[in-house]
């Protein structure tokens, strides 16, 4: 989760057609070559949006580390991150947040180790990084690490204390949109002006730090993220909240105070919110999928219990996702 920070960049340079800048990159301890193909979209202006890749060894070209799809100005930086899981990023402690402040949306569940505190983080969550902080992953699914984030320039936001904010449905969308907004070059405005609204949104109500004593935080803490790996594991299984506290060696009573003091939500809330954005995942990128096999796939006993709950979240049908998705970006969506 982070982005390529100009104190890297070391050269520039033609390679076999391509343009490629070397970079130190510090996570790994060595020299990288950052390549991108010459004939990248970029938008207007001195704006660029370039599919970054980070190799390991400059002369082979073989171990990707990372790739960073970047739209860059003096006072904003949007990307696409990706992290493979065979990456030394995960073995390491990763220092690639830069002088800038970061609003990171998870497209995948990852561990993190931040503050010398445990979180496991999901599409459900928004997470804040302070300029050169540094903090270190471990793997949640077996696609990596992919994450959406937007870097303004230090002077212009100053992120929340908590490390983690809460993202409701519409602004999850909407970040999936500027996503796929980079992926097709949209213009400077509509990624400008998306990009500062998904910073307005989710900087306005981060999740609250409890006024309890710290060591009795990081104990609820603990717990709350333990319960995440579980409902991660058991995506599409029916589960109780008996079976949850069982397994973490707590009552029902006190898992469910402390997951939605510390999340802001029920489990239920929350295992719903990661099955339907799973489903606009799936969806998204395969529109002909059955929703029969999705809604299946993701634990609900029936095609109708699914379209209801889908519709409750994001205000429309499953059907009808594919017409939202491939709207132009419009902050009133």
């Amino acid at each position: 989760m982070g982005d390529p920070g100009p104190c890297q960049r070391r050269e520039r340079r033609l390679l076999d057609g391509r343009v490629a800048e070397r970079f130190v990159d510090p996570a790994v301890a060595s020299t990288c070559l950052a390549i991108c193909a010459a004939d990248s979209p970029r938008s207007s202006g001195s704006s660029d949006i370039w599919p970054w890749t980070f190799v390991a060894d400059p002369t082979t070209l073989q171990r990707t580390i990372a790739s960073v799809s970047v739209y860059s100005t003096p006072w904003l930086r949007v990307g696409v991150y990706r992290c493979p899981p065979d990456s030394e990023l995960w073995h390491e402690t990763n220092d690639n947040i830069g002088e800038r402040p970061h609003v990171v949306f998870p497209g995948t569940a990852v561990g993190l180790v931040r503050r010398g505190t445990r979180l496991v983080v999901t599409p459900n969550d928004v997470v804040f990084y302070r300029p050169f902080e540094t903090y270190s992953r471990s793997l949640r699914d077996q696609r990596g690490d992919v994450s959406l984030f937007i870097a303004p320039s230090a002077e212009l936001l100053d992120v929340p204390s908590a490390p983690v904010g809460q993202v409701d449905a519409p602004t999850y969308l909407l970040a999936r949109r500027l996503a796929r907004g980079l992926r097709d070059g949209a213009g400077a405005l509509p990624i400008e002006e998306t990009s500062a609204e998904l910073v307005d949104r989710t900087i306005a109500a981060p999740v609250r730090q409890s006024g309890r004593r710290p060591a009795t935080r990081r104990s609820r803490a603990e717990i709350a993220e333990s319960a995440k790996d579980l409902l991660l594991a058991r995506l599409a299984q029916p589960l109780s909240l008996s079976g949850l506290a069982a397994e973490l060696h707590v009552s029902p009573f006190h898992l469910t105070r402390v997951f939605r003091e510390c999340t802001g939500r029920t489990l239920t809330a929350y295992l719903h919110d990661l099955r339907l954005r799973a489903a606009v995942e799936r969806l998204d990128e395969d529109p002909g999928a059955p929703l029969t096999r999705v809604a299946a796939d993701l634990g609900y006993c029936t095609p109708s219990h699914f379209t209801d709950r889908f519709r409750a979240s994001f205000g429309v049908a499953p059907s009808q996702l594919r017409n939202i998705m491939e709207a132009p970006l419009r902050i009133s969506s």
